[in-house]
């Protein structure tokens, strides 16, 4: 939630109509609190229904959505004989899967070329010891 507050403030203060989701509904409501215009959903981005009815639920009340920002990360820092399948496959589902998600919902509400996708990564790869799990090969 911390990534989300300064992207999340900016377009506020612009102006822009925000919506914004975490499945730690404490944090969410405690950042609405601060932008009295945005609007907190509490979505587990790892469930695709819930990704699914977020997305639409938004796109049929406000008829466009013009830029969609995913930055959720998940982020084990892990050595690699301590990563587990699990693990895996949530570091999968919510850093890679649910940007897939979210952009597919997304881009029928979407104004062709008034609109944008901006997905956020993390330079984890760059920073890490040689222990981490890395999609880059060394």
């Amino acid at each position: 939630m911390e990534s989300a507050r300064p992207l999340s403030g900016h377009f506020h203060r612009q102006g822009s109509k925000v919506f914004f989701c975490d499945k730690d509904a404490a944090a969410g409501k405690a950042l609405a609190l601060e932008l009295p215009r945005a609007v907190f959903s509490e979505v587990d981005l790892m469930r695709e229904h819930q990704i699914v009815r977020w997305i639409s639920k938004i796109g049929r009340a406000e008829k466009r959505i013009h830029i969609l920002i995913n930055n959720a990360a998940f982020d084990p820092r892990m050595p690699l004989d301590k990563l587990t399948v699990k693990n895996w496959d949530d570091l999968f589902a919510l850093n890679l899967r649910a940007y897939f998600i979210t952009g597919r919902e997304a881009v029928p509400y979407m104004p062709p070329a008034q609109s944008a996708i901006v997905n956020l990564a993390s330079i984890t790869f760059h920073t890490a010891p040689a222990s981490t799990p890395s999609p880059q090969a060394g």
